[in-house]
C-alpha cells in the first residue's frame, strides 16, 4: 500500500505529548527529551490502568478460588465452556463495535471537529444496540445445536437461550468504554475497571455458594447486568459535544468505516473463540471434563498475567499511534518504546510465575488442580511471544489496514489449532500447551515482516538486547525443575526472580530520566541509587 504523506516531526511530537484532560500524558521528566516524554507517558498510562488491572487480578483471584471451590474440577471446566461460549457469540453479534469504536472516536478527536465527534459518538451508541440485539436474536436460535455441538446434547439450550440477554447487555456496555478509552479518560476508565471487576467477583462467588453449578447462568449475567450499570454511571461524566440527531438509518449510513474494521477485529475474535471452544472441546473428547479444568486453569492463570501486562500497555497505545500513524519513522520509534517498556514490566512476573508455578496453582486454585503445574511454564513462554509481538499488531490497526488484519490473523489461527491437535494426539496436555509456544514464534517473525512492510519497522538495539535476556532466563525457569532437584531449583528461581525485578526496575528508570519526579523520589530509598547506578553517560549501553 502507498504510504501516505507524512506529518512535520514537529507536528507529530505535539500530538504525541498532548491528550485530553484526563489522558495518560503527564509532566515530562525532561522538556526537551521528546524520547523520555514518551517513555513517561506509557509508564504512566501503564501504571494508571496496571494499577487496576492488579486489584482486578486479586479480585479474581478470590473468585476463582471460591470458583475452584464450590464447583471443583468438572464444575469448574464446565462454566469455562459456558464462558467460551458467551465469547463466541458475543465475538461475532459485536461485529467488533467496541473495539473499532476505539480508533474512530480517536481519530474524529485527533481531528478538532467536534460537530464529527458528537456525530461519531451516536453512530457507536446506536449501532452497539443493533448488534447487542442480533446477538441476543442469534444466540436465542443457535442455543440448541450450541449444546449439542458443545456438551455433547440439548440439556444445556435454556441455559444458552438465557445468556442471550447479557450478550446484549454487554454490547451496550462494551460502547460505552469505547467512549470513555477513545476520548482518552484514562483516569475514570481505571476506576470503572476496578469497580466493574468487584461487582462482578461478588455476583460470581454469591452465585456458585448458593447455588453450586446451577449458578454459573445467573453468575455471567449478574455480571454484565453490573458491569453495564457501572459503565453508564462513567460514561454519562464524558461530555460529548453537541451535534444534530441522526437518525437510525443515517447512524447505520455512516457507520461504514466502524463497521468495516469491526469486521475485522471480529473475525479475529469469533475465529479465537471458536478455536478455544473447540479446543476444549477436542481435549473434553480424547480425554475427559477434569482435563478440560486443569488446561483451563493454567491458561486462566497465565491468561490473567498476559492481560494485566496488554491491557496496561495497550488502553493508551491505540490512541496514540492512531494520532500520528501516517508518520512511520514515529510509529516505529512508539512501537519499540512500547515493545521495551511492557518487556520490562513482564519479566519480574514471568520468571516469578515460571520458577514457581506449583505454588502459583496452589495458591489460585486448590491442590485438585495440581496437573495444571506442569503446563504452566509452556503457557508463560507464549505470553513471553504475545508481550513482544503484540505492539507490532497495532500497527496494522492505526493503519487501518482491516483486510491484512483479517488475513493474518485468520492464518494464525489456523496454525494454532494445527499445532495444537497435533500436539494433543501425540504428547497430551503438555504437547497442547507446548503449541502455544510455537504458535508465537511464528506470529512474532511474520509480525515483524508486516511492520516492516507498512512502515519499515525493525527491532532496535534495546529490543533485542531485552529479548535475549528474557529468552535465557525462561529458558533457564523452564529447564531448572527437569534437571535440578527442588531445592536447587527453587535457590535458582529466588535469585532470578529477584535479579529480574532489579533489572526491570533499573531499566524503566533509565529510560525516564533523572529528572522524573518517581525516579527523584525513589532515588530517596537508601540503597536505590546503587541498584540503578545511575549514570546517564552509560545508560545508552544498557538494555
Amino acid at each position: 500500500m502507498e504510504a501516505k504523506p507524512s506529518p512535520p516531526e514537529s507536528t507529530a511530537r505535539t500530538a504525541l505529548a498532548s491528550g485530553h484532560q484526563d489522558s495518560a500524558s503527564s509532566s515530562s521528566p525532561s522538556p526537551d527529551d521528546p524520547a523520555e516524554r514518551s517513555y513517561a507517558q506509557i509508564l504512566k498510562s501503564s501504571s494508571l490502568i496496571g494499577g487496576s488491572a492488579a486489584v482486578n487480578i486479586l479480585i479474581k483471584m478470590g473468585s476463582v478460588k471460591a470458583c475452584a471451590m464450590f464447583l471443583g474440577p468438572e464444575g469448574y471446566g464446565l462454566f469455562k465452556l459456558y464462558q467460551t461460549v458467551f465469547g463466541m457469540i458475543t465475538g461475532f453479534s459485536s461485529l467488533g463495535i467496541g473495539f473499532s469504536g476505539v480508533r474512530e472516536i480517536a481519530d474524529a478527536v485527533g481531528s478538532g471537529d467536534s460537530s464529527r465527534i458528537g456525530i461519531m459518538v451516536q453512530v457507536l451508541r446506536k449501532m452497539c444496540w443493533i448488534t447487542g440485539l442480533f446477538g441476543l436474536a442469534a444466540t436465542i436460535a443457535l442455543a440448541w445445536p450450541l449444546s449439542q455441538w458443545v456438551f455433547h446434547d440439548t440439556s444445556q439450550a435454556p441455559a444458552l437461550a438465557i445468556l442471550g440477554f447479557s450478550i446484549l447487555i454487554f454490547s451496550i456496555a462494551g460502547g460505552q468504554a469505547a467512549l470513555i478509552q477513545g476520548m482518552r479518560k484514562i483516569t475514570m476508565l481505571a476506576q470503572m475497571n476496578i469497580l466493574s471487576a468487584t461487582a462482578t467477583g461478588i455476583v460470581t462467588v454469591f452465585s456458585f455458594w448458593a447455588l453450586g453449578q446451577n449458578g454459573i447462568v445467573p453468575a455471567i449475567g449478574g455480571g454484565a447486568l453490573a458491569g453495564l450499570l457501572i459503565s453508564w454511571l462513567y460514561a454519562r461524566k464524558v461530555l460529548v459535544p453537541s451535534a444534530q440527531n441522526i437518525s437510525w438509518p443515517d447512524a447505520v449510513r455512516r457507520s461504514k468505516r466502524l463497521v468495516l474494521l469491526g469486521l475485522a477485529v471480529m473475525w479475529a475474535g469469533l475465529l479465537g473463540s471458536i478455536v478455544a471452544t473447540f479446543s476444549s472441546s477436542l481435549i473434553v473428547r480424547q480425554f475427559n471434563m477434569e482435563a478440560n479444568g486443569y488446561f483451563a486453569a493454567a491458561s486462566g492463570l497465565s491468561g490473567l498475567f498476559a492481560g494485566f501486562i496488554l491491557n496496561a500497555m495497550g488502553t493508551d497505545f491505540c490512541p496514540r499511534i492512531t494520532a500520528v500513524h501516517t508518520n512511520h519513522p514515529l510509529v516505529c520509534r512508539l512501537v519499540n518504546e512500547q515493545t521495551e517498556v511492557g518487556l520490562l514490566l513482564a519479566l519480574p512476573g514471568m520468571v516469578g510465575t515460571m520458577f514457581f508455578a506449583p505454588w502459583a496453582i496452589k495458591i489460585f486454585y486448590t491442590p485438585e488442580f495440581m496437573v495444571a503445574a506442569s503446563l504452566l511454564p509452556w503457557m508463560v513462554m507464549a505470553v513471553f511471544g504475545r508481550v513482544l509481538s503484540w505492539p507490532m499488531g497495532y500497527v496494522l490497526i492505526a493503519k487501518g489496514e482491516s483486510r491484512l488484519f483479517s488475513i493474518t490473523e485468520t492464518a494464525w489461527n489456523g496454525i494454532y489449532l494445527g499445532l495444537f491437535f497435533v500436539g494433543l494426539k501425540f504428547f497430551g496436555l503438555t504437547g497442547a500447551a507446548i503449541s502455544g509456544c510455537i504458535l508465537y514464534i511464528i506470529v512474532t517473525a511474520g509480525m515483524v515482516l508486516i511492520a516492516r512492510r507498512l512502515i519499515g519497522y525493525k527491532w532496535s538495539r534495546s529490543v533485542w538486547k531485552l529479548t535475549a535476556l528474557i529468552l535465557f532466563v525462561l529458558l533457564a525457569g523452564l529447564l531448572a525443575p527437569m534437571l535440578l532437584d527442588q531445592w536447587s531449583s527453587t535457590a535458582i528461581g529466588i535469585i532470578l526472580s529477584l535479579s529480574s525485578a532489579l533489572l526491570s526496575l533499573r531499566g524503566i528508570a533509565h529510560r525516564l530520566g533523572t529528572e522524573h519526579r518517581l525516579v527523584q523520589k525513589a532515588m530517596c530509598i537508601p540503597g536505590f541509587r546503587s541498584i540503578i547506578n545511575f549514570n546517564l553517560s552509560k545508560s545508552q549501553n544498557l538494555f
